[in-house]
């Protein structure tokens, strides 16, 4: 027995996104990723996301070669970062006093 198709939301194929009308829609032109039925995924470029958290685009792209800084993924040559997870990071970066630590990403 098929599970019910909800009737607004985008149908998904093994490549990407396919719009109601089954015209194929880039996900990156829109920025959204839309995977299952679960909300859409906001995919940032490195400067979106160093205007995000408030930093320059250039501490991002050293954060990344030291290993620090939010999870991004690579898109072909292409880096973008997921809001919510860079979001969660940020959270994660709130220290009540100057003698808490916090782990490397790499630890975690």
């Amino acid at each position: 027995m098929k599970a019910p198709q909800e009737p607004d939301r985008p149908v998904i194929r093994s490549w990407g996104l396919i719009s109601r009308d089954y015209l194929p829609v880039c996900p990156m032109a829109t920025g959204l990723i839309e995977i299952g039925y679960m909300s859409p995924i906001k995919l940032l470029n490195n400067a979106q996301t160093a205007e995000l958290i408030g930093v320059r685009p250039n501490t991002l792209e050293i954060w990344r070669i030291q290993g620090k800084g939010p999870a991004y993924r690579k898109v072909g040559r292409l880096v973008r970062y997921v809001e919510a997870e860079v979001l969660s990071w940020l959270d994660g970066q709130m220290r009540e006093n100057t003698s808490q630590t916090f782990p490397h990403r790499s630890a975690i």
